[in-house]
């Protein structure tokens, strides 16, 4: 995969998720996919997490086509919301109590 292609896909989705952010959140740039590459391979990152590389890709292959089975852009779509979902369930509580007998040394 070409670092134009990865760029020109990256910059896709970050702007659809600008868009769908810019309205609900503070800095909603800070919400966005990233890539970089040490010439070898190509990494594709949201929230931090390694969502596409490369070398290790994890799109389906069809050996008869000669082509992956879904688009690179298609699959990052998929790895995001795959990601948002997990983070929507997590769930901290916060119990006073137990946080301010921690702080007395209780």
């Amino acid at each position: 995969m070409l670092i134009k292609e990865v760029d020109d896909i990256v910059t896709d989705l970050n702007n659809l998720l600008f868009d769908q952010l810019e309205t609900k959140i503070k800095n909603p740039e800070e919400i966005s996919l990233s890539f970089n590459s040490n010439g070898y391979i190509v990494i594709v990152k949201y929230l931090g997490v390694t969502i596409w590389n490369s070398e290790d890709d994890g799109r389906k292959y069809d050996y008869d086509l000669d082509d992956y089975e879904e688009t690179l852009k298609s699959y990052l779509i998929k790895q995001v919301n795959l990601i948002n979902n997990v983070i929507k369930e997590i769930k901290l509580e916060y119990n006073l109590f137990y946080l301010d007998n921690v702080y007395k040394g209780i």
